[in-house]
């Protein structure tokens, strides 16, 4: 039957990805201030810039076009975010940063 495949293929991969860069994340927030200053601020804006692509990546190439994949999103993609954003602010505090 036409249109019973899966309408967002890319949500799990995406949770998935922001979940390691906000592991990813949380170590450098423990063990980056034995980094160089300019490799730990490079490590944690490129591994955001990386989760913001990667979410503009899948919600240009699959958007939400009903109620039930808006509402799967916000529970599962949405509070991979904020943890990636929380790790973002964690690291960025400890670094003196924020």
């Amino acid at each position: 039957m036409f249109g019973s495949g899966n309408p967002t293929p890319y949500d799990i991969p995406l949770i998935v990805v922001l979940v390691l860069l906000a592991i990813l994340m949380f170590v450098g927030a423990s063990v980056g201030s034995t980094w160089a200053p300019s490799t730990a601020t490079l490590v944690r804006r490129g591994t955001m810039l990386v989760a913001i692509i990667a979410i503009a990546a899948v919600h240009i190439a699959t958007p939400t076009t009903n109620g039930i994949m808006g509402a799967a999103r916000m529970l599962f993609v949405w509070p991979a975010i904020a943890l990636a954003v929380i790790a973002f602010a964690v690291w960025s505090w400890r670094a003196g940063g924020l």
